[in-house]
């Protein structure tokens, strides 16, 4: 499909300005010419997708999020695999722009010092010297592509020789020796300033003509329908009582998406929670862990009850980190448990963040355990310091029945579009996904879109599928945790 900029004539109301609302919007104004409004409760424009701050909970509005190309034990994993690399392109792209960018030419959120993509490594822990399936399907599909000298083995001899002879024996083994002796060094990945990257789509799409409506008057409270048979949507009405119309109405609302469409989406998509803590580091270590020496790692294959797992590696199975940023935060996730939270009698897992009724910032104290593992075992300089913890929360993504994305038309409701599901691997699309979206949309397909359409849900009675299905008498459910967002007394900062 070639993009014109010409005008069409064609309108678009976007509901989200996360990953998936910035994305499409910016590709339909930019590429296609659409007259787009998009919509969302949330002050971006005033806090700029920060995390730390207290009136900013959505996934996309993190301190920072991986890049990368892996995609071993994906079903359609080869599709991504080459979106993430065209997606680096663009992340380089954007990199360079901001970097030669008059100052503050891109808005009070941004400076030209802000790097927004550093190919800092992936570091993928293994349980046993012995590569894990995924992972050497990935390594597979490196050497189909020519980029197998990229990856870094820890347990093959001439991967070891090349990782001293290009300077990566540092980033290869981070942590204290004996405590990560099998693992995959990826050099193609990296790490983005999630918030920083958000902030740029929006003033791009801003550029582009797109028109943005920030604030509680602004939540989306109904879809509009041309008809009592809610066959055809014509736009949308918000909080403040206005109607607004347009030819297509896109939800991409993250977490909050299936619970915009009860009924459409159930046993599809899914609202999930990982848990997420900052720790600012003490700025004697800021240079040891800062992206320019200290790779993004990850023990997400290391499952707590696997048979063949080291006891160190199931202590810590699930969990993901990030070098500290240039204001030394760094970033802790848990998903070895991805919970869910069906409040009162709702029949759908609804986020609970900063910005509910109560407020919520606490993590399960379960996920608060691996981290406290982590730290204790593998950055003991940090721990001995002391934990200065400045945020905890839950992070809301919106998984799909088989993680894959889903960006189709709403079947039987016409000019309704989902853009959803990214399922814990959608903000690295930011700068491409939107494309895919604009031809979802213009009913134009792509190598991808097949990837991304409506498929069968979990029907109630059905065995689970990724969780969905479960419901809340499942284990994953939150009232039946205990939360915290308090560190243990023996981590607490000396500071």
């Amino acid at each position: 499909m070639q993009p014109s900029s010409t005008p069409t004539g064609k309108s678009a109301i976007v509901v989200g300005a996360g990953v998936f609302g910035l994305s499409t919007a910016l590709y339909l104004a930019r590429d296609y010419g659409f007259e787009v409004d998009v919509f969302d409760e949330q002050r971006y424009d005033l806090n700029h997708y920060s995390p730390i701050r207290a009136d900013c909970d959505a996934a996309s509005a993190d301190l920072n999020k991986i890049v990368r190309a892996s995609y071993g034990g994906y079903k359609n994993g080869p599709t991504y695999q080459k979106l993430a690399f065209e997606a680096m392109d663009l992340w380089d792209a954007w990199t360079n722009e901001l970097a030669s960018a008059p100052e503050g030419s891109f808005g009070s959120g941004l400076t030209s010092k802000d790097r927004l993509f550093t190919r800092c490594g992936f570091l993928r822990l293994q349980p046993t010297a012995a590569l894990t399936p995924s992972e050497a399907e990935t390594m597979e599909n490196m050497t189909r592509i020519g980029k197998r000298d990229t990856h870094y083995w820890l347990d093959n001899e001439e991967d070891n020789i090349r990782g001293a002879e290009n300077g990566l024996l540092d980033r290869m083994r981070p942590f204290p020796k004996g405590t990560c002796e099998h693992a995959v060094l990826d050099t193609t990945s990296g790490v983005v300033l999630a918030d920083k990257c958000c902030a740029f789509a929006l003033q791009l799409a801003k550029r582009a003509g797109v028109r943005f409506h920030f604030g509680s008057a602004h939540k989306l409270t109904s879809i509009v329908y041309t008809d009592a048979a809610e066959s055809k949507v014509a736009g949308i009405t918000t909080a403040s009582g206005a109607s607004h119309r347009a030819d297509f109405t896109i939800l991409a609302c993250g977490g909050w998406t299936p619970s915009l469409l009860p009924g459409s989406l159930d046993g599809l998509l899914e609202a999930t929670a990982g848990s997420v803590a900052v720790l600012e580091v003490p700025r004697h270590l800021r240079a040891k862990y800062s992206a320019e020496n200290f790779p993004v790692w990850g023990a997400l294959e290391l499952g707590g009850d696997a048979a063949d797992c080291e006891d160190l590696m199931k202590e810590i199975g699930g969990l993901y980190g990030f070098p500290a940023t240039p204001d030394g935060y760094m970033k802790l996730g848990y998903r070895g448990t991805k919970f869910t939270h069906f409040p009162g009698d709702s029949p759908v897992s609804v986020p609970c963040t900063v910005r509910s009724n109560p407020p919520e910032t606490r993590i399960p104290v379960s996920a608060f355990k691996v981290m406290e593992n982590l730290l204790v075992k593998y950055m003991p300089d940090i721990a001995a310091a002391g934990i200065k913890l400045v945020a905890t929360r839950l992070c809301w993504y919106t998984d799909s029945v088989d993680n894959d994305f889903l960006i189709d038309h709403v079947p039987g409701k016409e000019g309704l579009i989902v853009a959803s599901g990214g399922s814990g691997h959608g903000f690295k699309f930011l700068p491409l996904i939107g494309r895919e979206v604009a031809a979802v949309i213009l009913n134009k397909p792509t190598d991808a879109t097949h990837v991304f359409a409506w498929r069968d849900p979990v029907r109630p009675g059905e065995a689970p599928r990724n969780g969905l299905g479960e419901g809340r008498d499942g284990p994953r459910e939150l009232s039946k945790m205990d939360v915290t967002n308090v560190v243990p007394a023996s981590l607490r900062s000396k500071l």
